[in-house]
């Protein structure tokens, strides 16, 4: 079952779910086993249907901005949506930092 996987387990499930557009889960299943994740066709697919729910929630309004942090030394990301432009986010980021 794929919620008793590790977070970045999950992670990796949900990257070749959204690789494949929700769709060829034999294969997907095949790649998890070959990573040591036993993960059933049935429950993939029950997982897929609310990470496909939740994904859809997530769309963003429009004139909203996107903005992806990057954490250099681990590579994680971290994503969200503000309401207000790309300018104003670079111009609060390239102030120096008061010390």
């Amino acid at each position: 079952m794929v919620m008793y996987l590790t977070q970045e387990q999950q992670q990796a499930v949900d990257a070749l779910l959204r690789q494949y557009k929700f769709c060829r889960y034999d294969e997907i299943v095949t790649q998890l086993r070959e990573a040591g994740m036993t993960v059933s066709r049935s429950s993939l697919h029950r997982y897929a249907v609310e990470l496909k729910k939740n994904d859809a929630r997530r769309i963003v309004s429009p004139g909203a901005t996107i903005v992806v942090l990057i954490d250099c030394l681990t590579g994680e990301t971290k994503t969200t949506s503000v309401s207000i432009s790309s300018e104003q986010i670079l111009a609060a980021i390239q102030q120096p930092i008061a010390s």
